[in-house]
Parts: C-alpha cells; structure tokens; sequence
C-alpha cells in the first residue's frame, strides 16, 4: 500500500486553538476522516494518544503519513520529529542550486489554462509549492495575495501535486490568486521539493536565484516580501 509523505507541522501552527481543547481530529482538520494507524515517537514506537498530544502541546514537531489505496485515503500514520531532524529550512529542493537553470514544464490550472517556463521569460518570477491538506500551505494564502498585489512586476504561480479537482476546491476555499499548476509531481520529483510550503525566485533569465521554505509566515511575520528583496540585492 504507497504511502505519501504530507508535511512537517509544527504544533505552534495550531496554537490559535486552546491546549485544552486539541485532540487527534483537530491535528487533521484539512485532511479528511481516515482513521489514524499509528501514533509512533521519534524512535518509531508507539504511544497513546494522550502522551502524542502532550508531546505536541509542548512544542515537538510531527510528520503526517497517509496510507493510499487506488487513489483513495485508507488511513494517516503520525510520526514525532525531533527538531534536529527537520529538513533544512533553506534547502527545500534537492535537484537545482542557485545559478542554475530551472528545468522546462507544460503544465496547467484547473481550468486548462497553460503555463511553461517560457510564460515566465524576462520577469522575475516567483513560484510557490504546496499542497491542499497542508495546514501551513494554507496559512499563508493571505500573504501571497499581499505579495502578489504588491508586486505586479514580479510573475507568481504556485505549483502543486494535486490534481484539478483537489485545486479547484483549495483555490475556492482559501482565495488564493495565483495561478496554481495542478498534477505536477513528475516536475516537482525532478526538481527535488522535499518541503511544503516552499518558493523558488527566478531570475528574468530563467536560472534560480535562491530557494527557501518556511518564508511566508514565521515566528508570526510576514517575511516573504523581506526575503525576496533581499534575494534580489545579492
């Protein structure tokens, strides 16, 4: 049964809730209701309920597994991180550096609407990966409407696995306005994405700038328009 690896939560992502009140489903809130297999610490061994959520009221990160079947989600596995095991927050792709060329796509929106590197020629371009049952993919919506209509110089999409259906609905609940790129994994395995939500800065001549995650919303500021201008200046 493929497993799919969703995303690295950090339990400060649902603070906003009281720590009395949160429980397994509240976790899971944007990822439907398939029952939970597993509740494993950092060494991989299981643990109730109660001392998972004690461990995440305290501030342990943790990843989310689903458990596929013919497209279908059959059941999640949650997984405690240690902090130092967390990806690098600066290396979200494993396949492209800084100077390099971004490798070529056909894709396109739910709606049919196509895009390929050569949409975004001679414009600084600004793209965004994510998914829609990603809880910190979803927090930053708000910001990249911000950005992108602060900034109608730079050219913006957000690229994800989902496919058009899962997209139509994400762009309809969250109001993003990003022209997002549906049923991309082939391209995001051949770029390298491990970590969502994350952002590649493009170059108008087509080669990367830099790569970074974790930037819309951290420690509770807005910090991707910093970031890009900083990027831009090197």
């Amino acid at each position: 049964m493929p497993r799919l690896l969703l995303a690295l939560l950090a339990a400060l992502a649902f603070q906003s809730a009281p720590a009395a009140d949160l429980d397994l489903r509240s976790l899971t809130k944007d990822l439907g209701n398939a029952p939970i297999s597993a509740l494993l610490n950092q060494k991989g061994e299981p643990v109730s309920e109660a001392d998972f959520l004690a461990a995440v009221k305290a501030g342990t990160s943790f990843k989310i597994e689903k458990e596929m079947k013919n497209g279908v989600v059959t059941a999640m596995k949650f997984t405690l991180i240690d902090r130092a095991n967390l990806p690098p927050a600066g290396s979200p792709v494993r396949n492209v550096k800084a100077g390099d060329a971004l490798p070529d796509f056909a894709l396109q929106t739910a709606k049919g609407e196509r895009f390929s590197k050569a949409s975004f020629a001679g414009s600084v371009t600004l793209l965004n990966f994510s998914f829609a049952a990603c809880a910190p993919c979803i927090g930053e919506v708000p910001h990249l409407n911000a950005f992108a209509a602060a900034h109608p110089e730079i050219k913006v999409a957000s690229i994800t696995f989902d496919k058009a259906a899962e997209s139509a609905a994400f762009l309809d609940k969250t109001g993003l306005r990003w022209p997002q790129l549906v049923d991309a994994m082939a391209y995001l395995n051949q770029l390298g994405v491990r970590n969502y939500p994350a952002f590649l800065l493009i170059g108008p001549d087509g080669k990367l700038l830099a790569d970074g995650t974790n930037i819309a919303t951290r420690d509770g500021r807005f910090l991707l328009e910093e970031w890009v201008n900083s990027k831009l200046k090197n």
